[in-house]
């Protein structure tokens, strides 16, 4: 690779690497505006709170002396009006700046200051009615959606602060694990944050995630959240970073991320008209066996492995250690797993309760402790679509809840019995990295991967331990 681009990518992991080798807690790397924005989220928490507790003293004390209460007009302000009352925002500026309305008391409907202009509106945001669809078609996408969720629920749009005077725009996601998963907490807040820079987020949930795809290319989305491996298809870059090996604990998925949401990372996150706008860790993948003897890659050999069909790595990497792969779909890895169709599966670990793996552990199978990969959820968007800043905005809110989002990762890791996990020989472990780090040349050489990832994942790998032997290897990714 060329100069510049080692330079470049230096310079991109230069924050990163001083973070980890740090003792003191790293400065934030947010923007003024994000940390203005959750600063707001918390004040405004604390004060709904304050005000719907005074509202149950004041009732309390009203009923108990036969009064007849009125509701006070202050207080129902408080707690019915949205956070994006508190702010405005200034155009023409790189990342739309969010300044307070200095008030000490609430803000009234009629003091609210416009997000952004009509005029503005019309220039920025595409007509809708490019997206209407006919009939078969919505029926279609329904069909797709979970039974969990509601078509009249507030919890199935948004988390019910939604403000129609503001630009819609349709995010469809991915969520196999339904309304109560970790994603779609996420995402509410997530669309709470959107509405306070001026941005309606309609969140329509898909358990297929084939189907949210096809609807995103098709243009009845604005903005879709995929697994890493299906997002590649938007984006080489930032799709390698599930590649085998190359990211071996979440301390340094943190930093990847952290370092992908930094500005001078933007443009690696464009792809034609497609842009990154949020990197979410989904948990680390580890090899689920139906035999504990299966303790190293190398006795995988003559094994069934569920492999998903679009996904060539997959493929490449069952071959390689002469397993047999079994094409399968998203939805049915688990089940294949589970009533002994295939030997082995690869999956987050997250989904060990939720998918009832430990039903296709018994009564002598077990995880091998080995961190495959790290499987990340990307949001992809049209950037013509949204307001000029927002994929920016988007990354740096992401990263600024990479650490509890991490932490309940780790804890749902925790609570899985150790009974079920299978320990890897020390010198196996090493052995197995420098063949997944020789696959991941392959699949670069052969364009599966993109080369800038892989050299990026290296840097802030050996920037944590420099004494590896791929941290001096003459043929370093």
């Amino acid at each position: 690779m060329s100069d510049d681009f080692n330079s470049e990518i230096d310079s991109l992991s230069n924050a990163a690497i001083a973070a980890e080798a740090s003792t003191q807690k790293p400065k934030s790397t947010l923007s003024d505006e994000v940390q203005l924005l959750l600063k707001q989220e918390r004040s405004t928490y604390f004060w709904r709170f304050l005000a719907i507790t005074f509202m149950g003293l004041f009732l309390g004390l009203a009923l108990y002396f036969g009064l007849k209460p009125q509701p006070l007009p202050v207080i129902t302000q408080v707690v019915s009006t949205p956070v994006v009352q508190y702010i405005t925002v200034e155009k023409n500026s790189p990342v739309e700046k969010i300044t307070p309305i200095k008030k000490s008391t609430p803000v009234k409907e009629k003091s609210v200051k416009a997000v952004v202009s009509q005029e503005e509106l019309d220039r920025r945001y595409v007509d809708p009615s490019r997206y209407q669809i006919n009939n078969n078609d919505d029926d279609r996408r329904y069909d797709s959606y979970s039974d969990e969720y509601d078509d009249d629920s507030e919890d199935y749009y948004s988390d019910g602060h939604s403000n129609p005077n503001l630009p819609q725009v349709t995010f469809c996601y991915f969520d196999a694990l339904g309304a109560n998963s970790r994603l779609h907490r996420y995402l509410k807040g997530y669309a709470t944050a959107a509405i306070e820079i001026g941005l309606n987020l309609t969140l329509k949930p898909y358990i297929d995630e084939r189907v949210a795809f096809e609807d995103f290319k098709a243009g009845l989305c604005d903005m879709v959240s995929l697994s890493g491996g299906r997002a590649r298809a938007f984006n080489a870059f930032t799709g390698s970073m599930g590649s085998y090996g190359a990211v071996p604990t979440y301390s340094v998925l943190n930093n990847v991320i952290r370092t992908l949401s930094s500005p001078k990372a933007a443009k690696y996150m464009m792809r034609g008209e497609y842009e990154i706008i949020s990197m979410i860790p989904a948990g680390v993948v580890y090899p689920f066996v139906n035999d504990r003897h299966l303790n190293a890659f190398n006795l995988f050999a003559d094994k069934r492995i569920a492999v998903l069909e679009y996904l060539p790595e997959q493929w490449i990497f069952a071959k390689y250690f002469g397993m047999a792969p079994i094409p399968s779909a998203h939805g049915s890895i688990q089940s294949k797993f589970n009533n002994g169709s295939v030997d082995i599966v690869t999956v987050p670990v997250i989904q060990f309760k939720p998918f009832e793996l430990y039903k296709g552990l018994e009564p002598n199978g077990g995880i091998v402790k080995f961190p495959l990969m790290m499987s990340t959820t990307q949001i992809v968007a049209r950037m013509y679509g949204l307001p000029e800043g927002f994929g920016q905005f988007s990354r740096e809110y992401s990263a600024s809840k990479l650490k509890e989002i991490i932490e309940e990762l780790q804890a749902l890791e925790s609570s899985i019995p150790k009974r079920y996990w299978i320990e890897m020989e020390v010198d196996e472990v090493e052995k197995t990295h420098e063949i997944l780090r020789q696959l991941r040349i392959s699949l670069r050489d052969d364009g599966v991967l993109d080369g800038k990832m892989l050299t990026l994942m290296r840097k802030i790998r050996c920037s944590a331990n420099p004494e590896k032997e791929e941290c001096s290897a003459e043929d370093k990714e």
